[in-house]
């Protein structure tokens, strides 16, 4: 298969990476009209715009995921 690239789009994964963020953040985002997206063939990509330019992530909700992950790490490695 090859591999096309459309100018303006970004995967989640792109966007999770240049905002220093996760793909679930993104789709929140998408969800809540934050950032303009278009679906190609069941596919989300992300509309490289203004909106995404604007939208930063929320770091205290991430501070504190990072805090729950590490504590159900820990919880599941002493089982």
């Amino acid at each position: 298969m090859a591999r096309v690239r459309l100018k303006g789009l970004l995967t989640l994964s792109q966007v999770a990476r240049q905002k220093k963020t996760t793909r679930q953040a993104v789709w929140r985002a998408i969800r809540r009209g934050l950032l303009d997206f278009v679906d190609l063939s069941g596919r989300t990509l992300v509309v490289d715009n203004e909106k995404l330019r604007h939208w930063e992530p929320n770091r205290i909700r991430q501070k504190a995921a990072q805090a729950r992950w590490k504590t159900q790490k820990q919880r599941d490695e002493g089982t």
